[in-house]
């Protein structure tokens, strides 16, 4: 697994960014690149990009570039930069979300990432409450997400993980889903508990499959991609 894990890194680093609040020492998170146009265009949190704040992106090369922001809605932002061909966007799995090994890659520090494996141990919360869920978003629909275990646990000043809207690969490099929120699991799930208790720390996830519905709903846009080239048109 580990030879398949470091070719599966090698393979989806160009596909993440490290996002900076400029100025501020302790804001940073992951975000990832999910359209090359005009722009190159990047999906992140909300929690610390807005509209009243400068930002930049690190790329997988150590490139770094301003970025704005193009929308935000709840705990989604996405970020526009100028194209940078090196990189490459994400590609959504479109099947059934199962238990299989996955990954992540999350922040280090303002200029570096850990290389994080993991596994999908829960392949639907529909059978926990929307307590458990811990969200509030858009994104929070029980029926579209699953449970990601990873060693990465992280927070920002803000309290919020840096790995929130960062996306969760399967082994063939493949988008199944991005971070929503750090799991609140109860005693009586015993599966989920015996995780915790090795250190491990439960992540809420969404679907690429509900991802995409989301972003075809932001943009107005059956096909978001054109949706977003139309948006940044208009900036």
């Amino acid at each position: 697994m580990e030879v398949k894990y470091r070719s599966l890194f090698r393979d989806v680093s160009p596909c993440v960014v490290l996002v900076e609040q400029v100025g501020r020492i302790d804001y940073f998170c992951i975000g990832s690149v999910i359209s090359q146009g005009e722009k190159t265009v990047i999906l992140t949190q909300s929690k610390i990009c807005n509209k009243s704040v400068s930002l930049s992106v690190r790329f997988f090369d150590g490139r770094k570039q301003e970025a704005a922001v193009l929308l935000e809605k709840e705990n989604l932002c996405v970020l526009i930069t100028n194209l940078y061909p090196k990189c490459k966007k994400v590609e959504f799995f479109e099947g059934i979300i199962d238990h299989v090994y996955a990954a992540a890659i999350a922040p280090a520090s303002k200029s570096s990432v850990y290389n994080i494996p993991g596994f999908i141990i829960q392949k639907s919360v529909d059978m926990g409450s929307q307590a458990e869920a811990g969200s509030s978003s858009s994104c929070s629909s029980t029926k579209h997400q699953f449970t990601f275990s990873c060693l990465y646990g992280d927070k920002g000043a803000n309290k919020v993980s840096r790995l929130i809207c960062g996306p969760v690969f399967n082994m063939d490099g493949k988008v199944v889903g991005i971070v929503i929120d750090d799991m609140q699991y109860e005693a009586k799930h015993e599966k989920l508990k015996g995780y915790a208790e090795m250190g491990y720390e439960l992540k809420m996830c969404v679907s690429g499959g509900h991802l995409q519905s989301i972003l075809r709903s932001l943009f107005k846009d059956n096909d978001w991609q054109a949706g977003i080239q139309k948006a940044i048109t208009k900036v």
